[in-house]
């Protein structure tokens, strides 16, 4: 088991390198092809944008404001919290909250293991005197099971789908430990805020990975592929429903055969581009359909 978990490591640790490449590989085409059809780029994005981060103890200043039980510590401490001044409002705070059904009551962990999913709670804050300007609950909402959650992120790129109407992000990394069949992926949810409501307008993956063999084997055949990693970049469209632009998701998929193989004896690879567009439906972006890319 230690061999098969340190091959995985070595094997996570090159995805993420090559991931950083097709990030700005990526980036670059989306850009490209945005450009020769006349689409807006202002939100070509294939990463969470910088803002300034949250004061020290914002995530469970927010926690008490919502009158969940624990302490800083348990809504700071695990990983699964996440807090981002917002660009627009920078006199607001934008902070997720996830956790077991049940830990907001108790305010210590759920070690039972019965749960395969965490409540989500967005929360738009006042920091200066813990004020909840806008709020959102969703049920089960953050995948955690086989698919482990590793960490949350807000992000606030600038999401700009309508005339002062601006979203912000909230990223998730799940993927499996020391399994045959492993993988990982990114989740990016949109969120908009309507007065006092948070909307979830938009749920899709913008990365991830999948091993195509255990990386046990002794010996395997000519040209066998090891795994498939794939990234893409979300931009705004020209077109706009029921008052939100399209979304347009540029997919690039690539096969990797395995490390020990030549490249030169093997065919070629090419990546596999696609494009998904997303249009508003009056409540949420719905996936309208997927082609080629360019």
């Amino acid at each position: 088991m230690h061999r098969f978990c340190s091959i995985r490591r070595h094997r996570w640790m090159l995805i993420c390198l090559t991931a950083l490449v097709w990030s700005a590989t990526s980036s670059i085409l989306a850009r490209e092809a945005q450009a020769s059809s006349g689409e807006k780029t202002e939100s070509a994005l294939s990463a969470p944008s910088e803002s300034p981060e949250c004061p020290s103890g914002i995530v469970g200043r927010a926690a008490r404001a919502l009158h969940f039980a624990g302490d800083e510590s348990f809504w700071e401490g695990q990983d699964r919290s996440a807090c981002r001044l917002d660009p627009a409002h920078r006199d607001r705070a934008i902070v997720a909250l996830t956790h077991v059904p049940g830990e907001e009551r108790t305010g210590k962990l759920d070690e039972s293991g019965t749960s395969l999913a965490r409540d989500l709670d967005i929360v738009l804050m006042q920091p200066s005197d813990d004020t909840i300007i806008a709020r959102g609950h969703w049920d089960l909402e953050i995948q955690d099971d086989a698919q482990r959650l590793e960490s949350v992120a807000v992000d606030t790129g600038r999401y700009v789908l309508a005339e002062g109407k601006r979203a912000f992000g909230i990223r998730t990394i799940n993927s499996t430990h020391c399994t045959c069949f492993n993988n990982g992926w990114e989740g990016l949810t949109l969120f908009v805020q309507n007065e006092d409501r948070v909307d979830l307008v938009l749920r899709t993956q913008v990365s991830g990975w999948q091993a195509e063999s255990d990386g046990l084997e002794e010996s395997h055949p000519p040209c066998s592929l090891s795994s498939t990693e794939w990234h893409s970049t979300l931009a705004v469209g020209r077109r706009d429903h029921h008052g939100m632009s399209d979304l347009e998701q540029l997919n690039v998929k690539q096969a990797k055969y395995e490390a020990d193989e030549v490249a030169a004896n093997c065919p070629a690879l090419p990546p596999k581009r696609t494009v998904t567009t997303w249009r508003f439906d009056g409540r949420e972006y719905k996936e309208l359909k997927t082609g080629s890319g360019q």
